[in-house]
């Protein structure tokens, strides 16, 4: 019933590590690839060479959240730290800091203090805001036309009720700039206008994140801007060192500027870190193998 919501905190976690420079982290996307699979520590280690996994569940119930969680040694499969939150579902983005805060400890990992500085920010303190956020979250991955008017009204909601909501903006930028690459926009130049401007003022609002930084390169990647562009990707991976989409999307980048050396380095990277890669990351890798004449066949079976 609340699994919207409770991969939103898994993905804002995932978020908050992905920017620690210390640690290596997955995306989400592979994470959410184990979601509800009874899979253990030392398989989780054979398969993607990880040293520890942070597991647990969270449960909403009316104003009352639960969310228990366990940090595991993955050769060891013992506990390393665990740890249960009985909240107020208000004070959510409260454990969220908590978790961040345990593991960094438990791991005895060194952070910078513009580090600290960007996990002090709090995308937004509203819950009411982040539900919507996360609703319009969940209708953008239809590819549909009406799936994705409806996710702009739940951006716009989260915007009108938290107005600081930086990452709200930057969605809606994105949703924008994809109707108006697929050519479902009466009026493309309004359309790709009104992301800029969104994209702009979401990196305004909070620089903290790397989503605000990769909607912005991808708005000005549609417009054709590669040096733009290729600054905001850079950005969200300077601000995130883990952050597999920016470098996804500095791939594309290259490709599109003829620099098959970089959208190489760029797409091994991204897919080192999400090993659970979409499409695009083989095809920014294709791409760069392409160009750069390295011809070959890779024949597989099951």
């Amino acid at each position: 019933e609340h699994d919207i919501f409770v991969d939103g905190i898994t993905e804002d976690i995932v978020t908050d590590l992905s920017r620690l420079s210390n640690l290596m982290v997955f995306a989400s996307d592979t994470t959410f690839k184990y979601k509800g699979r009874q899979v253990s520590p030392q398989a989780l280690r054979d398969e993607l060479n990880v040293d520890f996994v942070l597991q647990g569940n969270a449960r909403r119930h009316g104003d009352q959240i639960r969310i228990n969680i366990q940090l595991v040694n993955a050769e060891k499969g013992v506990n390393v730290w665990a740890q249960r939150y009985d909240r107020n579902v208000g004070d959510v983005f409260a454990v969220q800091d908590e978790i961040t805060a345990g593991l960094v400890e438990n791991l005895s990992i060194r952070i910078s203090p513009e580090e600290t500085q960007h996990l002090a920010r709090r995308a937004t303190n509203n819950l009411q805001a982040y539900d919507h956020f996360l609703e319009g979250q969940r209708l953008s991955r239809s590819l549909t036309l009406e799936a994705a008017t409806d996710a702009l009204h739940e951006y716009k909601k989260a915007i009108t009720i938290d107005p600081t909501y930086g990452r709200a903006y930057g969605a809606m930028a994105y949703n924008l700039a994809r109707l108006y690459l697929r050519g479902l926009t009466d009026n493309p130049n309004e359309t790709i206008d009104r992301a800029l401007a969104l994209a702009e003022q979401g990196v305004a609002l909070d620089s903290s994140i790397p989503q605000t930084h990769w909607s912005l390169g991808y708005v000005h990647l549609m417009n054709k801007r590669h040096d733009q562009a290729e600054k905001a990707a850079s950005e969200s991976i300077r601000v995130a060192p883990n952050y597999a989409d920016g470098y996804g999307l500095l791939a594309l980048i290259h490709n599109n500027l003829g620099n098959a050396d970089k959208a190489l380095d760029y797409a091994t990277r991204g897919m080192q870190l999400n090993p659970y890669y979409t499409w695009d990351y083989l095809y920014n890798l294709g791409r760069a193998h392409y160009a750069l004449d390295n011809y070959c066949l890779l024949y597989t079976s099951d």
